[in-house]
């Protein structure tokens, strides 16, 4: 008996042979804390994920399922998410009741043959319980969501590493208000994207390192360019961004500002605006973390 194809060139390839020129080495690194982590903490690195893809062909890594565990209620965690030097690159994501967080991750590719890095950092909730404990871990190659590719490493949860233990100590707390602007942002340079009025308790003085801004409006990528936080006067506070990535700009500081307890800080976000006029700019702080702040101590 004869099959017929009308048109239709078949070219019969062995099951699984695209697939395993599609490879992702994943080796899971349980990160120590160095000491108890207080309440409110922000940014706290878990887990980091060492990458290596194959040599075939680019690898897209979608989903990360992380595993929660230990001595601790999941809701001492308030949200999880991963960060590519140190930008956030992920959703954020609560714990479930299966003890899962699901982070999605947004346009995150390797090149054939690319290594590379991504930490997991977790948020710690402000009433958290004092003295209970996490473990965070991925327990199979399932839990790395790479699309296409073939994912192999190490999957264990690992216990010769410290759990992160939660201290006693509240840390203080950083308002955020939006000013109004001078005039509207219209196409040129200099321009004024945004003013932010930061207001610390009466708890902790605090350093701002770096901070991130969102567009909420239509420009995006090289719309906005030369970006950039200033004072009120317009002094310089920031390296210079040549362009946003996607809708997200991160500007670090040129040295930490400091942000006295019951004390306040206006910043501003200056750029030079390249978009057509139907392209609106509309700039927020979408996460607490994107405002990168340590507590100083001593004097």
């Amino acid at each position: 008996m004869r099959s017929l194809f009308f048109g239709i060139a078949v070219v019969l390839i062995p099951f699984g042979a695209e697939a395993a020129s599609l490879t992702l080495r994943v080796n899971t690194v349980a990160l120590p804390v160095a000491q108890m982590v207080a309440r409110g903490a922000q940014r706290v690195p878990v887990l980091r994920l060492d990458l290596t893809a194959g040599c075939g062909s680019d690898v897209s890594v979608e989903k990360l399922r992380v595993r929660h565990d230990g001595m601790g209620d999941r809701g001492d965690i308030l949200r999880l998410y991963a960060l590519f030097e140190n930008r956030r690159v992920s959703t954020l994501a609560m714990i479930d009741r299966g003890e899962i967080a699901e982070l999605r991750l947004r346009s995150f590719a390797l090149k054939a043959c690319e290594r590379t890095s991504i930490n997991i950092a977790a948020d710690i909730a402000p009433e958290a319980l004092s003295l209970s404990q996490h473990r965070f871990f991925f327990l199979s190659p399932s839990d790395i969501d790479a699309k296409d590719a073939v994912v192999t490493g190490n999957f264990r949860e690992d216990r010769t590493v410290p759990a992160l233990s939660i201290a006693p100590r509240k840390l203080g707390t950083i308002t955020l208000q939006y000013l109004s602007l001078p005039r509207a942002p219209s196409y040129g340079a200099g321009r004024i994207l945004s003013r932010i009025r930061l207001e610390a308790d009466g708890e902790d003085d605090h350093l701002i390192s770096a901070v991130t801004f969102t567009n909420d409006g239509s420009a995006k990528n090289s719309d906005l360019q030369n970006l950039s936080i200033v004072s009120t006067r317009g002094a310089p506070l920031s390296q210079v961004v040549s362009r946003m990535s996607g809708d997200v700009v991160r500007l670090v500081l040129l040295s930490p500002l400091l942000l006295s307890k019951n004390g306040d800080l206006v910043l501003a976000l200056r750029g030079n605006v390249r978009a057509r006029r139907r392209r609106t700019v509309r700039f927020l702080i979408k996460e607490t973390s994107d405002i990168e702040a340590s507590v100083r101590t001593g004097r």
